[in-house]
C-alpha cells in the first residue's frame, strides 16, 4: 500500500513537470493570442504559489482571524502628513562573519559619481534580498535594539504603535493601492502596545537576475571612506515618526549619503590608503545577552551620518522608488541610464514642498496612505485580541486576493525575552504574549 502510494505521487510530480516544460516550451515559440497567454500566466501562478506554499503557510493555523479585499479596505478619518522625523539609530553589517555583527553607529558609502559615463558589467552570483532575513532570521530587529544600546539607550517603546522594516511598508502600500503585486507574507507579534512587522521570505538571498546592474551600478557610484568599515555590506537608519495618528518606527537600508564637499580622486585614495593599517574597532560593553548562540556582536566604529543626507540608487531611471523615498524620508536619488551597458546618472533633490505635492495632496496616493494607516490599527487588535500569543501570520498572495491573517501554531517570538524587558514595560498578560 505505502508503495502505491508512493509510487503515485511520483507519477503525479513527473506528470506536473511535464506539463510545466510543455507550457513553458509552448510560451517560448507561440505567443500570440490574449487566450493563451492567459493559460501561461495562471499556470505560472500555479507553479510559483505551489513552490512558495510550504515557506509561506508554515507554523500557520488554520484558522482566519482577518481576511479582507484591497478595494474593501477602508480609509482612515486621519490625514497623513510629513511631520518631521528623528533618527534613533544607525549601524552597518560587517561581512564574513559566523555570526551577525554590526558597526555602530557605522556610515554608509560616500556617494561619488564617476566624472564620466561608465561602462559596467551585468551583475553576477548572489545577492540580498533582505540582510536581516539572511543574517538574523530569528529575529530580524535586534541588530536595531542592539545599535540603540549605543546610540539611544534610554529610548523605550511602551508608545511605539508599530516597528516595520520600509520593505514591509512598501509591500502593504502596493497592496492598499490594488495595482500590479507580488506575493508577500508578513510575521505579526503584539508586544505590549506594539505592532511588530516581520518579514517572511523563502531565502534572505537570491541569484542575479539577467540583465541586472544594480549592484554593481551601487558598487560603481558609491566608495566607502572610513577606515574601520572596509569589510562593511549594507547600512541601515532607524527613523520614527507620525503616521496619521500612529507612532511609528521605520527601519530602512541607505544606499548612500551625500558629502557637504565632493573630495577629489587623489584625497580618496588617501583616505583608503589610511584603512590599511587601522586598528580592530572595539567591542561595545552595552550589548543585551539573549540566552542564544546567535546574537548580535555590536563593534564601535563609523560615523553618524544626517539621515538628511541619505541616498537611494537604482541603475534604471523607469524605476522611480517613490513609496521606498516616502516611507523612509529619504530627500535624494540617483537614477542610472543604460545605452548598451554604459552608465550616466541623474540625481534629484526633494523638497518638503515636492513630497507634500506627491503625497498629502495627491487623492490616489493620500488614500493609500489613510487606507494602511486603518489597516496596521486593524492588524494589531486582531493579533492583540485573537491569539493567545500575540503571533500570526499575514498572507498575500497577490493583486486580487484577499490579505489573509491566521495565528501561528507555534509561538516564535519577534525579539529575546532581554530586549523585551530591556525596551517594554509589561503586565503580566503582555510577558504572556511577548
Amino acid at each position: 500500500m505505502e508503495v502505491s502510494k508512493s509510487w503515485s505521487k511520483w507519477q503525479g510530480l513527473a506528470a506536473l513537470a511535464v506539463y510545466s516544460v510543455t507550457i513553458i516550451a509552448l510560451d517560448r515559440v507561440y505567443v500570440e493570442g490574449s487566450t493563451w497567454k492567459s493559460v501561461v500566466a495562471w499556470w505560472k501562478r500555479y507553479l510559483k504559489r505551489r513552490r512558495d506554499d510550504p515557506w509561506i503557510n508554515a507554523n500557520t493555523s488554520n484558522e482566519i482571524i482577518f481576511n479582507m479585499l484591497a478595494k474593501a479596505i477602508p480609509e482612515s478619518p486621519n490625514h497623513v502628513s510629513d511631520k518631521g522625523y528623528e533618527l534613533l539609530c544607525s549601524y552597518s553589517f560587517k561581512s564574513y562573519t559566523d555570526t551577525p555583527t554590526i558597526y555602530v553607529p557605522g556610515t554608509p558609502p560616500m556617494f561619488t559619481k564617476p566624472n564620466a559615463p561608465l561602462k559596467l558589467e551585468p551583475d553576477t552570483g548572489r545577492y540580498y534580498i533582505d540582510q536581516h532575513v539572511a543574517k538574523v532570521p530569528r529575529f530580524q530587529f535586534e541588530p536595531l535594539f542592539q545599535a540603540l544600546t549605543v546610540m539611544k539607550p534610554s529610548k523605550r517603546f511602551d508608545d511605539v504603535d508599530v516597528l516595520v522594516a520600509r520593505g514591509s511598508m512598501t509591500a502593504l502600500i502596493t497592496y492598499v493601492k490594488d495595482v500590479s503585486c507580488q506575493p508577500f507574507a508578513l510575521t505579526l507579534h503584539v508586544v505590549g502596545n506594539t505592532l511588530i512587522v516581520g518579514r517572511r521570505l523563502r531565502s534572505g538571498m537570491a541569484g542575479s537576475t539577467n540583465g541586472s546592474y544594480g549592484r554593481n551600478f551601487e558598487a560603481a557610484w558609491t566608495t566607502q571612506l572610513e577606515p574601520d568599515l572596509q569589510d562593511a555590506e549594507g547600512h541601515h537608519h532607524t527613523i520614527q515618526y507620525d503616521f496619521g495618528g500612529l507612532n511609528i518606527v521605520v527601519r530602512a537600508e541607505t544606499d548612500a549619503y551625500m558629502p557637504d564637499e565632493q573630495p577629489s580622486q587623489y584625497e580618496i585614495e588617501e583616505m583608503l590608503a589610511k584603512s590599511t593599517s587601522h586598528p580592530e574597532p572595539e567591542i561595545a560593553n552595552t550589548t543585551i545577552r539573549p540566552e542564544s548562540s546567535d546574537s548580535t556582536t555590536v563593534l564601535l566604529a563609523g560615523k553618524s551620518i544626517s539621515h538628511s543626507k541619505t541616498m537611494e540608487l537604482k541603475s534604471n531611471n523607469q524605476s522611480k522608488p517613490l513609496d521606498q523615498i516616502w516611507v523612509g524620508r529619504t530627500s535624494r536619488w540617483s537614477l542610472g541610464t543604460n545605452k548598451d551597458g554604459v552608465f550616466s546618472s541623474t540625481e534629484k533633490l526633494f523638497t518638503p514642498e515636492e513630497m507634500r505635492k506627491s503625497y498629502e495632496d495627491d487623492g490616489k496616493r493620500q488614500g493609500a496612505l489613510r487606507k494602511l494607516v486603518w489597516l496596521l490599527g486593524e492588524l494589531k487588535t486582531t493579533v492583540k485580541e485573537n491569539t493567545s500569543n500575540g503571533s500570526a501570520v499575514l498572507l498575500c498572495l497577490g493583486k486580487g486576493e484577499e490579505l489573509v491573517v491566521r495565528p501561528m501554531k507555534t509561538h516564535l517570538p519577534a525579539l529575546p525575552d532581554a530586549i523585551v524587558q530591556r525596551f517594554w514595560s509589561l503586565s503580566d498578560r503582555d510577558e504572556m504574549h511577548a
